[in-house]
């Protein structure tokens, strides 16, 4: 979906929800162009833009009833640490 409104995210090629064939659950990605930013920017006001600038987009893309049925329920995903004796054990 982000892909398709030129948001640079790697497109999924294989996602192993169960951990069957991965032994642990794990997500297979395509490679995205750029490099990995180790040290501060050079100039941090630029990067603090363009960043907010590809939020924006992100935040702008319709999503819709179709486009959303994917997508996993956001407050029990972020929740659920609190509501559970630990992380799961392939954690």
């Amino acid at each position: 979906m982000l892909n398709r409104y030129g948001i640079p995210a790697p497109a999924a090629l294989y996602l192993d929800e169960t951990g069957e064939l991965l032994e642990i659950p794990g997500i297979v990605t395509r490679f995205v162009d750029g490099s990995l930013l180790l040290d501060a920017p050079s100039d941090p006001v630029v990067w603090a833009r363009k960043l907010a600038g590809t939020l924006a987009n992100i935040h702008a893309i319709p999503c819709g009833a179709e486009e959303q049925e994917f997508l996993l329920k956001g407050n029990p995903e972020a929740s659920w640490f609190l509501n559970s004796d630990g992380p799961p054990g392939y954690m």
